[in-house]
């Protein structure tokens, strides 16, 4: 019986190898993988990040209507994929209430798929958002958790990091390779240990304050819009 998944991924590498010689990634992480992947010269892959959108530098910053916040105030900004992994959110919202702290977060998810094991007491779904609210958003909240299990650039870092909150994520290559030491990573599979991470914030303003600041520093690497499309512009030149 033919192996459908196996046979389209096949086709997917033969056809990349054979429309492009040259590519573009946002992540040295993701450049090794596809150089790996593809059995190709890792010069022939080039860098160009993402960033936040032009809203974040756009002050004062489009307000949304939300609940009053009364708790100590996650914020998880994507559409509903199995990768991004929402699943884990009730867990570590339940590991929080058992060591007495009470904590919400606020997602972004249709109402068709914010439903069974997703629903909690503590979640907050405000639904889709249009990208200009996004900013206020995250200066509405404390901490940005990213539980997702597998990205090549997610916004939502450089998004939290532009707003000044620090980052609870999963502890994948692709996180630290973004984030680097601007970051809490947990053991992706453990909402306990995610639970903690979020913990260590609560209770340590000293250390939310560090976060704020590697943050800033981390953002410096980022390339600009400018930035990238001169990267991309100049290896099309080039070859």
């Amino acid at each position: 019986m033919i192996d459908l998944t196996k046979l389209i991924k096949t086709i997917h590498k033969i056809l990349l190898n054979r429309e492009a010689k040259n590519y573009w990634v946002e992540t040295n992480d993701s450049r090794k993988r596809l150089s790996k992947y593809l059995n190709i010269d890792i010069k022939n892959i080039i860098v160009a990040s993402n960033n936040a959108s032009d809203y974040f530098s756009l002050k004062p910053f489009e307000s949304l209507s939300l609940p009053p916040k009364t708790k100590f105030r996650l914020l998880y900004v994507s559409s509903y994929y199995e990768h991004k992994n929402h699943r884990i959110i009730p867990q570590v919202l339940k590991e929080l209430k058992s060591k007495n702290y009470d904590v919400e977060c606020i997602i972004t998810l249709k109402d068709e798929d914010y439903k069974d094991d997703l629903v909690h007491e503590n979640i907050i779904n405000i639904g889709p958002i249009a990208p200009r609210y996004c900013p206020f958003l995250y200066t509405q909240s404390d901490v940005v958790f990213v539980p997702t299990l597998l990205e090549t650039f997610s916004a939502a870092y450089p998004e939290a990091l532009i707003t000044e909150k620090p980052i609870v994520t999963s502890d994948l290559s692709f996180a630290r390779d973004i984030c680097e030491d601007a970051a809490l990573y947990y053991k992706h599979d453990s909402p306990k240990d995610a639970a903690e991470k979020i913990i260590e914030l609560i209770e340590n303003k000293e250390l939310y304050q560090t976060y704020i600041k590697k943050g800033f520093e981390r953002l410096k690497v980022f390339d600009s819009p400018n930035q990238r499309f001169t990267k991309i512009i100049n290896k099309i030149i080039n070859v």
